[in-house]
C-alpha cells in the first residue's frame, strides 16, 4: 500500500510574533523529501516548497490548516496527505467550554477582537468537532449540548465567516474526553443478620476519588427508603433490617451521580428457611446452613 504521511506539531497556538514548528513524516523513514499545503479558508489554498523542510521541519507563522506529503525517487514516487493540522494564533480567536451539569455542557466562541457595532452583525459562527460540522454556521456563538455518551470525545473547534468579505477565523482546538459513568458496588462480609445485631454493608467505586455516598432499602416491591449520605463511615453503614439494598456515589456541586449498584439481600436467621428430610441412604453429604452443619447420609 501508497504510504500516507504524518504531520505533527508541539503547540497549536502561534505566539505574537512567533511561529511554531511543523514535523512531517512517513513511517518507514527512507530519504522522503516534504511538500506542504496550507490553506488559509476554504478558498485559499498555498504549497511550501520542498526546500523550505529541514530534516523534516519547516517553521510557519500564519494561522490555517497545513496538509504534508513524502516524495522520492526520479520520477517521483509520492506518498499520500496526511490528515490536516490547524494552528492559529493565541488570543485572536478563540473557543471556551462550560460545564453547567454533569451531561450539559456549553461551547462559547469568543474573541478579544473589538470590530464595529455594524461588523458584527456579518459574522456567523460554526461549532466543528474532528473538522466535521458539529453544528451549522449561525449568529449565536453559543452553542449548548447535552453529552450522550463516550461518542461525543473529540477535538472541537468553532469557526467564524464572514458573510461580506468572507473572511475565515478558526479558534483554538479543545479536546474533550467523555468516560462511561462508574457503576457503584455493594458487598458484605455475611448476609444474615443475628439476632438483636446487624451486618456491614460496603459501597464502593471504580475508580475511588472522594465519593459520597446513597443506600437504597427496599423490604419489596413497593416500599422503598433512603439512607442518607451522612449514615456512611468510611463507605460502609450497619444495617439491622432485612431486604434488598443498593447504593450510589455521587461528588461534585452540581452533583454527578454513579449508576446505581446491583441490589444484595440481607435476611434474618431462623425466620424463613428451608428442611431437607433423608428418606434412603447411600451417599454422605455436608449441609452448611446458617446455625448448624450438619453430616446426613443419602441413598440414590
Amino acid at each position: 500500500d501508497r504510504p500516507k504521511a504524518e504531520i505533527s506539531t508541539e503547540s497549536r497556538d502561534i505566539p505574537v510574533g512567533g511561529h511554531v514548528t511543523l514535523t512531517c513524516s512517513v513511517n518507514p523513514p527512507s530519504d522522503w523529501t516534504y511538500q506542504l499545503w496550507y490553506k488559509g479558508n476554504e478558498f485559499s489554498s498555498f504549497t511550501y516548497d520542498a526546500s523550505s523542510f529541514i530534516n523534516g521541519q519547516i517553521h510557519v507563522s500564519q494561522e490555517g490548516f497545513y496538509s504534508c506529503r513524502g516524495f522520492r525517487g526520479n520520477p517521483s514516487y509520492y506518498t499520500d496527505l496526511s490528515d490536516p493540522v490547524h494552528v492559529g494564533r493565541i488570543g485572536k480567536f478563540y473557543l471556551l467550554l462550560e460545564v453547567h451539569q454533569c451531561s450539559l455542557i456549553v461551547w462559547r466562541c469568543r474573541t478579544q477582537e473589538r470590530p464595529l457595532h455594524d461588523e458584527t452583525v456579518f459574522w456567523n459562527y460554526k461549532l466543528n468537532k474532528e473538522q466535521v460540522k458539529k453544528f451549522p454556521y449561525r449568529p449565536n456563538k453559543t452553542f449548548p449540548f447535552d453529552i450522550g455518551d463516550k461518542s461525543d470525545s473529540g477535538e472541537y473547534q468553532c469557526v467564524g465567516y464572514h458573510q461580506s468579505t468572507y473572511q475565515i477565523k478558526y479558534s483554538n482546538i479543545i479536546t474533550l474526553t467523555v468516560k462511561d459513568r462508574p457503576k457503584a458496588e455493594i458487598s458484605t462480609e455475611s448476609r444474615y443478620i443475628p439476632v438483636g445485631g446487624h451486618v456491614t454493608l460496603t459501597c464502593s467505586v471504580n475508580p475511588p476519588s472522594d465519593w459520597t455516598y446513597q443506600l437504597w432499602y427496599k423490604e419489596n416491591k413497593l416500599s422503598t427508603l433512603t439512607h442518607d449520605a451522612s449514615s456512611f463511615i468510611n463507605r460502609q453503614i450497619h444495617v439491622s433490617q432485612e431486604g434488598f439494598y443498593s447504593c450510589r456515589g455521587f461528588r461534585g456541586n452540581p452533583s454527578y451521580y454513579t449508576y446505581d449498584s446491583d441490589p444484595v439481600h440481607v435476611g434474618r436467621i431462623g425466620k424463613f428457611y428451608l428442611l431437607l428430610e433423608v428418606h434412603q441412604c447411600s451417599l454422605v453429604v455436608e449441609l452448611n446452613t446458617a446455625c448448624l452443619t450438619w453430616c446426613l447420609c443419602l441413598r440414590f
